[in-house]
């Protein structure tokens, strides 16, 4: 657990970016990426950000990307 801990810190991901947590911060970044290759991705990405308790924070990106996207 100890290990794991240190891991973590070492690859600074408690440290926050915007706001949020910089793991957090690095799976969202992920997800759009994803939606943007993958169409089916963007109902999963709205879950992630919706369970995240982020939606409204991403609102304008998630549904220009779902525009663009012709979701």
């Amino acid at each position: 657990m100890q290990s794991n801990i240190r891991e973590l810190n070492e690859r600074s991901l408690f440290e926050m970016k915007e706001g949020m947590p910089t793991a957090v911060r690095n799976e969202v970044e992920q997800a759009f990426a994803a939606a943007e290759r993958d169409v089916s991705l963007i109902k999963p990405l709205c879950k992630l950000l919706q369970d995240k308790g982020l939606f409204e924070q991403f609102q304008d990106r998630f549904f220009s990307l779902v525009r663009r996207r012709g979701g």
